[in-house]
């Protein structure tokens, strides 16, 4: 057994763990999770990493190992769009403008505060 090959024993068996970490809570408390089908996904994705990994070592074409290096990067891709999505806008509507961020149009400065018509403080909350 060389060197590089128990490198990559030891990153598979890592790959293992995290993606039985990640499947754990799923499957023990799944009424508990926010994210499943993004966890799961996250889990299918590095345990298809984890195969790519050990096909590699087993077998001496490359074919195999890039096939389900591929469809790890799909898993895990679609797992992180699971996560993202209600973050994401795809219909072209910014959330902060380019010009000063949060709200600003301009660089100018100014010397009242900006407000949207709330009102703060814990005065406000007890209706003093």
């Amino acid at each position: 057994m060389n060197v590089e090959t128990l490198v990559v024993s030891a990153q598979t068996g890592a790959l293992l763990a995290v993606g039985a970490l990640l499947a754990y809570p799923v499957v023990r408390y799944s009424t508990n999770v926010a994210y499943t089908r993004g966890m799961v996904l996250l889990s299918a994705g590095f345990f298809a990493l984890a195969a790519s990994y050990g096909v590699g070592l087993l077998v001496e074409t490359q074919v195999p190992g890039r096939a389900l290096s591929l469809l790890a990067a799909l898993l895990g891709t679609a797992g992180v769009t699971h996560f993202a999505r209600p973050f994401v806008r795809i219909d072209g509507s910014a959330g902060f403008d380019a010009g000063g961020g949060m709200g600003r149009t301009g660089g100018e400065e100014r010397d009242e505060p900006e407000t949207d018509g709330t009102m703060g403080g814990f005065g406000d909350a007890k209706r003093e």
